[in-house]
């Protein structure tokens, strides 16, 4: 039993990179590349990124198991990210050169740990899901706006402009 939870272990700790991978590409193509009207180039890239899956899947599953179907799906995130990263760098004004802003929002990102852990000691299953959502949420924008986070304010700039476009 003892192989078993050291297997589950690597599969996990393999997978781990995969959360961070998936909720970036949510961001930059549901987020950025669909609301620039970008639909067909957000469908060709995760239609690439499944593709690189299904090859990796077909090549590495007979060898490796299930490792090698962790490894292909991560290749196949990793590809997708760096593609819409590309993307958004090339239709948009957002630019990722100030790595003070970055390191900024990894600190904040950090107090996440306390609050979810205090959040734990009075909540339980989906309440607790929701309630450290909304809160890590709403410290990550209130922290992010008193360090004057620079994409932070270009987000607020350019939702500003849309709701104005709207209301005209």
């Amino acid at each position: 039993d003892c192989w078993l939870l050291h297997l589950y272990d690597i599969y996990l700790q393999i997978l781990a990179i995969l959360i961070i991978a998936i909720g970036l590409n949510n961001i930059l193509g549901f987020q950025c590349l669909i609301s620039l009207g970008k639909d067909k180039l957000f469908l060709y890239v995760v239609l690439l990124g499944s593709f690189a899956n299904l090859v990796l899947n077909a090549l590495l599953i007979p060898h490796y198991g299930s490792v090698g179907a962790s490894i292909s799906s991560i290749f196949a995130e990793l590809l997708i990210l760096f593609t819409e990263v590309f993307l958004v760098y090339r239709y948009t004004f957002i630019r990722f050169s100030d790595y003070k802003d970055i390191l900024l929002s990894c600190c904040s990102s950090l107090m996440f740990i306390p609050i979810v852990k205090c959040i734990s000691l009075f909540a339980q299953g989906w309440v607790f899901i929701a309630i450290s959502a909304i809160a890590c949420a709403v410290f990550y924008f209130i922290a992010q706006s008193i360090f004057n986070n620079s994409t932070m304010l270009i987000i607020k700039s350019m939702l500003a402009s849309r709701i104005l476009n709207r209301k005209s």
